[in-house]
Order: C-alpha cells, then sequence, then structure tokens
C-alpha cells in the first residue's frame, strides 16, 4: 500500500494563526504535499498559553475543512520528531517536509537530517526542515491575543484563518478565565509579606486546584543563562532511551559532540544604541540600557579582578563580531529583541579549570517580546551558533567554533559502550526497573523504598527529589504540620543524593570513559599540566578545610573525595562535553562535578 505524501508542523498554537496557515501553505507550493499537523498539549496555562487543547482542536478542524492544504490534525504529548514519524508511519504518511519557522530552524533541522532518527521515525531520506516565506508581517499568537482582549473581532478577522471567527466567543472565555484565575491568585499574594511564603501559598493553591505550573511565573525569579541538564535530570527518558544514547555516542552515531567549557556563562546583545550589553537578569533586559556594558560589568565585580577581567576580555571579543553584525538581528522590531547565550573563559583560572587561552563560545539564542506592560517577556529559544555570528567570527581566534570531538579508538569505544550497558543493567536490576520503565519511574522506586515516612507524600517528592523551588522547606511545615522535620534542608540533601547516587555516579563514569576516548579538546597538549594543577589546588583546599573549616565544611569534603573514590580519583582536563539526544541538549562531566564540590568548599558559608 503506498504512502501518503505529506509535510508536517507541530506546535501548541496559542491560537493557530494565518501566519501558520501560509507556513503551511509555503510547503505545499514548494513540493505539492498536505501537512498533516501536530498540535502539541498545553501543559503552561499562562497569559501566552491561555487556550485549551480541545478549543484548538475544534479550530484545526475548521482549518481542515477549509484549506485542501491541511489533511490531518492530531496531538501530541512533545515534539519528539522520532515518536512523530512513527505516528506518521502508522497512519500510512510519509512526510518529506518539517514546516517550522526561522528560530526553530537551525534546531529542528539537527534532527530532521540526523540519519538515526530518519531511520528510527521511518522518514525517507530527503527529509529535511522548511521556513518558506518566514514569518508573516504583523501576524502573531501575541498580536491575536491582543484582539481578543480587546473585543476586537475584525482585527481578529484578519489575522487567523477563514472560518474561525465562530470561535471568537470560546476564545474570550478562556482567555478571560486565565486572567481572572492569574489576577485573583496575584492579589491574594500580596497579603503576604515574604516571597518564601507566598511561594507556599502558591503551591497549595495550584495542588488544590490540580493546575499544572499555571501560576509560577508570578513568584519565579533567576538567572538568564539556562541550565544544561544530564542525562538523568529528563524524567521522560526510559532506560532504553539511555542504553541507545550510549551506543550512540560510543559508536560516533551523535556525531555533534562538543566540549563543554568551564567559563561564564552570560547572554550578550546589542541594544538600540548600538552598544554591546549583557543580560544577567530581567532587571538588566528591561533597563534604561537594556543591559549592563562592559564597563558596568567590571565596576560591578571590581573586587573580584579575575571576574572582571573575563567580562572585559569576553566584551572585547564579543564587540568585534557583534560589530560586524547587522542590528536588524539583535532587533528585528520596536517589540522584538534578540539576545545570544555566550560561554567565556580567560587565559588562566576562569572558574576551576585552567586554559590557556581566551574564549567566547555562542551556543544559542532566546528571543524576547515586549510585552502591553513594557516589561520584556520570554518568546522563544533556538540552540546552536547561529550563522550569522558564526560568518561575523571567521578570523577571531578567540571565537573559533568549539570543533566537533572525536572518537580515537573504534574497538576501546564498543568496549566502554559494553561496560557502561552492563552497568546499567545492574543498577535496573537492584532497583526492579525494565527498559520500558522511565527516570521517572526509578526515581519514585527509590523514593518509596528509602524515604523516611514523614517524607512519604507528593509534596515532599516534588520538593526534594523533582527539585520543584518554587516552595520553601521553611515554610512548607506551616502547609503541613505533622512533617515535624521537613524543615532541615540537610536532610532533604542527603536523601536526594541517595536516591540519585546510583545514576551519578553511573553517568560520571561514562563521562570519564566518554572523554578518554574523544579527540578535540581546548587542553588538547596540555592535559598533564592541566590535571596537576587541579590536583595541587585539591590538596590545596584539603588542607584548608582541615584546619580551617567547620563541621558541615569538612562533612562535604568528606563526601566529595569519597565520590572521587568511587570514580577512581580520575581527573580531566575539561569540564565535560554536550549533546544532543532526541532533540534534547545534555551533558556529561565525568570527575568534574564531585571535584568542583571539593574546591568550592571554602567559599561556603
Amino acid at each position: 500500500m503506498s504512502k501518503k505524501l505529506c509535510n508536517v508542523a507541530l506546535g501548541r498554537f496559542q491560537p493557530f494563526t494565518k501566519g501558520h496557515l501560509q507556513m503551511l501553505k509555503d510547503g505545499y507550493d514548494k513540493n505539492g504535499y498536505p501537512a498533516v499537523v501536530f498540535i502539541i498539549a498545553n501543559k503552561k496555562f499562562d497569559n501566552k498559553h491561555p487556550f485549551s487543547d480541545e478549543l484548538i482542536s475544534k479550530e484545526m478542524n475548521i482549518v481542515k475543512q477549509k484549506y485542501n492544504f491541511v489533511i490531518d490534525t492530531l496531538p501530541a504529548t512533545n515534539a519528539d520528531i522520532v515518536k512523530i514519524g512513527q505516528k506518521l508511519d502508522e497512519l500510512g504518511y510519509e512526510a518529506h517536509l518539517w514546516l517550522c519557522g526561522e528560530d526553530r530552524e537551525t534546531q529542528f533541522k539537527r534532527q530532521a537530517e540526523n540519519p538515526k532518527y530518519r531511520e528510527q521515525g521511518k522518514f525517507p531520506d530527503d527529509f529535511t526542515t522548511y521556513t518558506g516565506t518566514g514569518r508573516t508581517k504583523g501576524v502573531s499568537g501575541t498580536a491575536v491575543r491582543e484582539t481578543i482582549k480587546n473585543n476586537d473581532t475584525n482585527k481578529f478577522k484578519t489575522l487567523m484563518p477563514d472560518g474561525t471567527i465562530t470561535l471568537f466567543n470560546e476564545f474570550k472565555k478562556e482567555l478571560n478565565a486565565i486572567k481572572e484565575s492569574i489576577n485573583s491568585l496575584s492579589e491574594y499574594l500580596k497579603t503576604y509579606k515574604t516571597k518564601s511564603l507566598r511561594q507556599c501559598i502558591c503551591e497549595a493553591y495550584i495542588q488544590q486546584k490540580d493546575f499544572d505550573n499555571k501560576y509560577y511565573e508570578l513568584i519565579n525569579e533567576g538567572g538568564m543563562g539556562g541550565h544544561m541538564a544530564h542525562p538523568y535530570e529528563y524524567d521522560e527518558l526510559t532506560f532504553g532511551d539511555l542504553k541507545e544514547m550510549i551506543n550512540q555516542l560510543f559508536n560516533g552515531d551523535i556525531t555533534e559532540i562538543k566540549e563543554k567549557l568551564d567559563g561564564t556563562n552570560i547572554q550578550a546583545t546589542v541594544n538600540n544604541h548600538g552598544e554591546v550589553v549583557f543580560i544577567r537578569n530581567k532587571g538588566d533586559l528591561n533597563s534604561e540600557n537594556g543591559g549592563m556594558s562592559v564597563n558596568d560589568m567590571a565596576n560591578k565585580w571590581a573586587d573580584k579582578p579575575a571576574v572582571a577581567k573575563n567580562y572585559i576580555k569576553a566584551g572585547e571579543v564579543i564587540k568585534k563580531i557583534f560589530s560586524k553584525i547587522n542590528n536588524k538581528f539583535f532587533n528585528p522590531n520596536d517589540r522584538t529583541r534578540v539576545i545570544v547565550n555566550c560561554e567565556c573563559i580567560s587565559a588562566g583560572q576562569t572558574n576551576v579549570m585552567l586554559y590557556e587561552t581566551d574564549r567566547v563560545a555562542f551556543h544559542g539564542t532566546v528571543t524576547y517580546k515586549k510585552e502591553d506592560s513594557g516589561k520584556w517577556e520570554f518568546y522563544s529559544e533556538s540552540e546552536g551558533e547561529p550563522r550569522e555570528i558564526r560568518e561575523a567570527a571567521k578570523g577571531i581566534k578567540e571565537a573559533v567554533p568549539r570543533p566537533n570531538l572525536i572518537i580515537k579508538n573504534s574497538q576501546a569505544a564498543k568496549d566502554a559502550a559494553l561496560k557502561a550497558e552492563t552497568a546499567l543493567d545492574i543498577i535496573m536490576n537492584d532497583n526492579a526497573v525494565s527498559e520500558k520503565s522511565t527516570i521517572g519511574d526509578y526515581k519514585r522506586i527509590r523514593y518509596n523504598e528509602i524515604a523516611p515516612e514523614w517524607a512519604k507524600n507528593d509534596a515532599c517528592f516534588n520538593r526534594i527529589i523533582q527539585q520543584n523551588k518554587t516552595v520553601n522547606l521553611r515554610e512548607l511545615k506551616k502547609i503541613y504540620p505533622e512533617l515535624p522535620t521537613f524543615e532541615k534542608s540537610k536532610e532533604c540533601k542527603l536523601l536526594y543524593k541517595d536516591i540519585m547516587e546510583p545514576l551519578d555516579t553511573f553517568f560520571a563514569k561514562t563521562g570519564n570513559a566518554l572523554i578518554s576516548l574523544l579527540d578535540g579538546f581546548t587542553n588538547a597538549g596540555n592535559e598533564d599540566k592541566v590535571i596537576k594543577f587541579l590536583k595541587t589546588e585539591l590538596e590545596k583546599n584539603k588542607e584548608y578545610v582541615n584546619k580551617n573549616g567547620t563541621d558541615e565544611m569538612k562533612d562535604v569534603m568528606t563526601r566529595s573525595l569519597q565520590r572521587l573514590i568511587k570514580l577512581d580519583n580520575k581527573l580531566n582536563a575539561t569540564e565535560g562535553v554536550v549533546f544532543q539526544y532526541k532533540g534534547k541538549l545534555m551533558k556529561l562531566t565525568g570527575t568534574f562535578a564531585a571535584f568542583n564540590q571539593a574546591l568550592g568548599i571554602k567559599f561556603m558559608k
């Protein structure tokens, strides 16, 4: 039976606009194939994602009836392209183009053209991304939501697919419901003076109402650099996935393995005055200058010369590169800003690792949109070095792109993969999990077995193991008075370490094995010098803690040294590696995490 040829698009579509429709039309004009649209389940439910899956599905049914280049609409839990492909194959479709916006092209293209993903997802060899004519001017989900807020049906009709005007009141009802709920909770939280208590009330409200993370945006604050996860931080991965990932890493099937630099993660952009500025948090982003200048950063850390030096040197390199790029890249219009994620290192010691040269690595962009309030808010994110920056950085030695790391010995790599698989089998047997079990399943099983009775409830599990920090430990006792020891954060930290220890050790050993087989690291040729330096630093810190350390510092040092012993005290001349598996960016850091903790003890308060 022949397959039905198609293109594919996926998203939450809050809502599906004429811009999305044009994207599907562009694909149809390109190859004559209609689109299958996957609607990713909306789990956010905030001002940017106010509409239910049911309402978007109702809208897409109208779109499907009105336009011949939309052949089907299907639900999806996430953007896993392999599962998307398998579902298409199951239904008799063969997709040739992955239709997407320009902001997602780099990230999606990497997945679409990965031979392994193509094979697993049963895609044809020519499967790739296509952005068509690009963003439709003036059309966006934000613009549509504004028409609904303003009760502007005429404007709504110009931005939305034909026939969807019949749903205007339903869109309005759901948008107002979100707005009312958030405003109500926001006013309620203002009656509590401390942020930690507001967090507790917010968490209790969410649990009571059975909402997901709908209200977290009211209380969350933090840095702008983001967090790069270890593989075991992705709860949805199965142990079968982990085995596949290990084999792909050691067999060379994951071809883009990059070095993780031990530098300062910062975001940088160019403001409307053409000045390079750094963004550390939303305060910087929304400041009058649009960020901190290089001099601002140097002055702020004047009492920490090494930090100031790093920002000054990185600023010089970034200025050289950004000055070659049209300001429209950073500021496409007066309501959009593009921020670049940077990792900066200086010759010598920036943090822990020793390096011979200054360097700035670029590893993605974040786009922000200006809300009606005048504040800049997160809009989208894209991984990988932007083409514009790569071109502008040519000839600048401090910004040479990190090369893909290459396996040096294929037989040794096969042996290492087999050893890692065997070690993972032992963990699975010890914890009664199978290859179909997820990391989330593993965490719950170990937690139920190890946790004390007072902690065996969902709230404690979510806070301690899932690291949901919207709830302050000291305040939880007020909500759960029957848990007398819950405020002891040290106890909770140790419980988390005990739960994760088998996987933590496994991935550290796997990281060490992989690092030893890869070629192309920044410190290549200087490994002995760097490792000797690190060992000296460790001995100095052990001596400091023995003489001046508190009991807590000595306890942390003991645990860190025990972790190093489990890892054969093997030190590497790199922090670790970064790679993508199933579209997820993750890291392996070998011994570095334990070593870094041992060196950081003297800064404990």
